[in-house]
């Protein structure tokens, strides 16, 4: 194509600077036509003088002779034919007859190179203007070739595919039709032994028509397809949330963040709203392929929770006690999938695999203890090894102790309470803050687990967080602190 484009390109810039000359040769041709003119009126004087000078007579009748056969080879030679296809002009040749033999000899070849209904009818389609250009460059039989071979607006006979009535592409046989829908119809199924398909179609009208169009309308296999599954767009919301910003909206969309902002005219990427709505597009199949196919799949039966009274927990607190398991079971289904998508689905059929087994919870039924402090304290972990005592170390305060064992083991409060605070602190990690009273806090640190939020209240021995290394730690042990009054204190001399 880019071959042929730079062709036409040169042959406008050598009949643009031919012009001057081929004028210039017109005005030189009138210029001989009035002389012979005036040569015709001066014929019946010459005759007379001819008559009373016979022997100089017979040499001029010799030179006229000479110079009218000169003029004949000027016009002859000048002579030349605009050629044109349905009134565009293609180029410029000696004979007719040149474009004629040509275009009888490639008829056929066009079809074949195109890979489509090519055809031209000689009588219908060339025309040809008689024109004068004095030395002009006429086209040989190969540049007619070359000239007719890559003409764009060649019309031909081709296969429009029609969606709900508007043609979509053009192809050069029903075969390639027929090859794009089945290709496009082959991306969306799951083919295996686990399934049949019943239906595949279209959810759109479709339909082939023989059309006549022109040669540079002709789509590929590849360019049609590509349509196809691109083609259509489905308008979809995006609603701002805090933090939004419009290069963000529109990235992770997919989009840039004008092509954004043309979607939604009149949004000010400064004063975006929280609920706000903006408009975001993708594009989707042109068409949809709808199937509907039966299929065996192995799905499982949720087991049921059963629940179990015990005073052994407090009233709130549950546990399990047996662990459910899910049951199998093979289900024969018809599922209607538009472009991959499950739109519908009816069970046909079930084999039982394996029936489910319940789970057992227990349930607390003890009264809660007081959500205050009492003044005693409970241990806050058990199981532990003590690697860090209360005190100097390493030249610097040690606020409390460390009590080292397994990631996740449970951290209970020491005693009732309210929390104070519960997330991130620095060094300390995920770290749990209690108040209980009387000037009292317990501090818990290098959590991996937080139970609880700032605010609730809490009892002795409440599982409130799990052991960890977060912050700064050499490995999974809970830092417990006493503070009382503002001091801290040694919680051994308290636990």
């Amino acid at each position: 194509k880019r071959f042929a484009q730079k062709r036409q390109a040169r042959i406008a810039a050598l009949e643009a600077r031919a012009v001057p000359a081929v004028e210039a040769a017109d005005r030189f041709f009138d210029r001989l036509a009035e002389g012979i003119d005036a040569l015709r009126r001066r014929d019946a004087a010459l005759c007379d003088w001819a008559e009373t000078h016979k022997g100089k007579a017979l040499g001029l009748a010799g030179a006229a002779g000479a110079l009218v056969l000169l003029c004949a080879l000027i016009v002859g030679s000048s002579t030349a034919y605009e050629y044109y296809y349905h009134g565009k002009l293609m180029g410029l040749v000696k004979d007719q007859q040149d474009v004629l033999s040509t275009v009888e000899l490639i008829g056929d070849d066009l079809g074949y190179l195109y890979g489509a209904n090519v055809r031209i009818d000689a009588e219908q389609d060339i025309s040809f203007k008689r024109v004068h250009r004095f030395g002009a460059k006429t086209d040989g039989k190969e540049d007619i070739l070359n000239t007719i071979t890559y003409m764009r607006n060649m019309e031909f006979t081709g296969y429009g595919l029609y969606v709900n009535g508007s043609r979509v592409a053009l192809l050069d046989s029903e075969e390639s039709v027929e090859a794009v829908l089945h290709t496009m119809q082959e991306s969306f199924l799951q083919r295996g032994e686990d399934r049949e398909y019943l239906e595949i179609g279209f959810a759109e009208n479709t339909e082939t028509r023989e059309v006549t169009a022109k040669l540079g309308e002709l789509d590929s296999r590849e360019e049609a397809l590509q349509y196809l599954m691109t083609g259509g767009i489905a308008q979809q919301f995006y609603t701002v949330q805090s933090g939004d910003t419009l290069s963000g909206i529109a990235a992770a969309n997919g989009l840039t963040e004008d092509e954004l902002s043309a979607l939604n005219p009149g949004v000010q990427p400064t004063r975006l709203q929280i609920g706000q709505q903006l408009v975001v597009s993708n594009t989707v199949p042109l068409l949809t392929v709808q199937t509907v196919e039966v299929t065996n799949y192995i799905e499982a039966i949720p087991y049921e929770i059963t629940y179990e009274q015990t005073s052994n927990l407090y009233v709130g607190e549950s546990r399990t006690k047996t662990a459910g398991v899910n049951g199998e079971r093979q289900v024969v289904a018809k599922i209607t999938r538009n472009n991959g998508v499950e739109v519908a689905r009816e069970e046909l059929g079930q084999t039982i695999l394996s029936e489910p087994s319940p789970q057992v919870v227990l349930q607390g039924t003890k009264e809660l203890p007081p959500l205050i402090g009492t003044g005693t304290f409970v241990l806050p972990v058990r199981g532990y090894t003590l690697t860090s005592r209360f005190g100097t170390r390493w030249g610097r305060m040690h606020t409390g102790i460390d009590m080292a064992c397994a990631k996740g083991t449970p951290v209970y409060a020491t005693d009732g309470g309210t929390v104070i605070s519960a997330g991130w602190e620095n060094g300390k990690g995920y770290t749990i803050r209690i108040d209980h009273g009387k000037n009292v806090t317990s501090v818990y640190a290098h959590l991996s687990a937080i139970y609880v939020s700032s605010g609730n209240k809490v009892y002795q021995g409440q599982n409130i967080g799990a052991v960890g290394s977060t912050g700064n730690s050499t490995g999974p042990h809970l830092h417990f602190e006493i503070i009382v009054n503002g001091n801290f204190k040694n919680p051994l001399d308290y636990i």
